[in-house]
């Protein structure tokens, strides 16, 4: 007895288990008063989500809710302290009963309950839900693509040409409730450039949706793959010129005299870069060999290729070049002599062809003087190696003197040579 009596005083005498004691019947004591029927308490509780469930029949339908963005409402619950006090949004469930009965798209107005959910059941309601209702539309998916049309307003300062406009994106996907993209005509870029435009310019512009009778369409329910491109307006130089043909002969230009070649069309207009279009009034269309021209030939049509970068607005794709040879005429020759000054330094050249027919044309006034004389049958050893040994067959170079300038021969010509290298 005396043993229980020591125990009990200990414990009644020590502040740290009397402190334990009073702490534990505390607890109890607030735990009995929060459980305690007759202390009631409100609580908001917000942010709740909607739980929209449509039927399976509906959904093989290949219906679905377009509610743009989360849908929320809130309910008020009452009951003791502790009980209401661990209820959050995730104990309660927001639900359109109603939806399990559409079969059919179109927008509809649902009723809206609340639902306890979760172990915890001991509180009320204390309020209907807020919002009372909910409008959700209910639609097939469509998707859509459209081609980016340009609808910007701007000029071009003159003297300049604009060129196809490009975009970042030719075309954009649209995609929502199939009644809304249904009414979808095209997809645009508007707005507008202030100042004349003299140089490529690149904007960039949001996207609009119009019906067919040109309105915008407005609606949250609409996806656009990109809502903003960017506009690329090329604009370039426009300029007349005038067309001429370059002469070449042994792929050296060749100077006639005036009147010579007439050009079919005489200028064309092209667009390109202003720098370098600026302070040129000719354009080269083309090149003509005259070892290809004869006194029987007065025409040649060439292709109509113009630099890199312009563009040819005239729209002429061939240009006919009228060769004035009235007063030229063509003459053959026997060459029997070949210069062989270019065959390598290591290497010695025996030309075994014997001789060789070359048709001269030029003006008939130095063809009626020209002679074998005046003629240098070159050899070009351009292509060998100077270790080169064997018998090949190389272009001969035909190259009249000054005083038959306004001579060529028509036609190409090569010749036999045997080549020896000295370390062969």
């Amino acid at each position: 007895m005396n043993n229980k009596n020591s125990l009990l005083t200990r414990i009644l005498f020590n502040n740290k288990i009397v402190a334990i004691i009073s702490l534990v019947i505390a607890f109890c004591i607030w735990v009995a008063m929060c459980m305690s029927t007759g202390e009631e308490i409100t609580k908001k509780i917000s942010n709740i989500p909607i739980n929209i469930v449509l039927s399976q029949e509906a959904m093989d339908n290949g219906l679905k809710n377009f509610a743009q963005g989360s849908l929320t409402a809130e309910v008020t619950i009452k009951g003791n302290r502790l009980s209401v006090g661990s209820v959050t949004a995730e104990n309660i469930e927001i639900v359109a009963s109603q939806a399990s009965s559409i079969t059919s798209p179109g927008t509809y107005t649902l009723e809206l309950s609340a639902k306890k959910i979760g172990m915890n059941t001991n509180y009320e309601f204390s309020s209907s839900v807020y919002p009372s209702t909910v409008i959700v539309t209910i639609d097939r998916m469509r998707e859509v693509t459209f081609p980016v049309i340009n609808d910007l307003k701007y000029s071009i300062a003159q003297g300049f040409y604009e060129g196809t406009t490009q975009y970042s994106s030719d075309e954009i996907t649209v995609s929502g409730p199939e009644t809304e993209v249904s009414r979808i005509d095209k997809a645009v870029v508007t707005g507008k450039i202030d100042d004349e435009i003299d140089e490529t310019k690149t904007v960039n512009q949001k996207i609009v949706l119009l019906d067919m009778y040109g309105d915008p369409i407005q609606s949250d329910k609409i996806t656009i793959s990109e809502e903003y491109v960017d506009v690329t307006i090329p604009v370039d130089y426009k300029k007349k010129l005038k067309t001429v043909v370059t002469l070449q002969y042994d792929s050296d230009d060749y100077e006639m005299e005036d009147g010579f070649i007439k050009v079919s069309p005489e200028e064309i207009e092209v667009a390109g870069p202003y720098e370098e279009l600026k302070d040129i009034d000719t354009v080269s269309i083309g090149t003509i060999d005259l070892s290809e021209i004869s006194s029987s030939i007065s025409k040649k049509t060439l292709d109509l290729n113009l630099p890199t970068g312009w563009k040819n607005l005239s729209n002429i794709s061939v240009a006919v070049v009228d060769l004035d040879m009235k007063n030229y005429s063509s003459k053959t020759i026997e060459l029997t002599s070949f210069d062989v000054s270019g065959c390598s330094s290591t290497s010695k050249a025996n030309v075994t062809t014997q001789s060789l027919s070359v048709t001269i044309t030029g003006k008939t006034s130095e063809i009626g003087t020209i002679t074998k004389n005046d003629i240098v049958a070159y050899i070009d050893f351009g292509n060998k190696a100077e270790d080169y040994s064997g018998t090949a067959e190389l272009k001969v170079k035909i190259i009249m003197n000054e005083s038959h300038s306004h001579c060529w021969a028509t036609g190409e010509y090569t010749a036999t040579v045997d080549i020896t290298s000295s370390g062969g």
